[in-house]
């Protein structure tokens, strides 16, 4: 345990999530609000992805498709690749906050 500890330490401080950390408390100094929602949400969604990558690995793809009694072929599984990354494309297309033209 002592050695799993470790590496999630050494693995929370890679560069990635310092700059975003980093971008996270410039933007909030910027605008004069608190970082914390920002932080508080890309906390969440590094959660989010860990457990579920870690569910899949630790689970595998044929545990969930025999749970719902549904087979991947490489049609299927190319077509939902291309879907999820067509909707991932367009979701960083479209900005989650609304520009506002007031000057400051």
């Amino acid at each position: 345990m002592l050695a799993l500890a470790g590496l999630a330490f050494l693995d929370s401080l890679n560069v990635l999530n310092v700059g975003v950390v980093s971008a996270v408390s410039f933007d909030s100094r910027l605008s004069r609000r608190s970082p914390i929602p920002g932080a508080l949400s890309y906390i969440a969604g590094v959660f989010a992805v860990t457990t579920t990558f870690g569910l899949c690995m630790v689970l595998g793809l044929s545990f969930l498709t025999h749970l719902v009694d549904f087979r991947v072929t490489p049609a299927i599984r190319f077509r939902g690749e291309l879907v999820l990354g067509l909707a991932l494309i367009c979701l960083a297309y479209f900005p989650l906050t609304a520009q506002s033209s007031a000057p400051g």
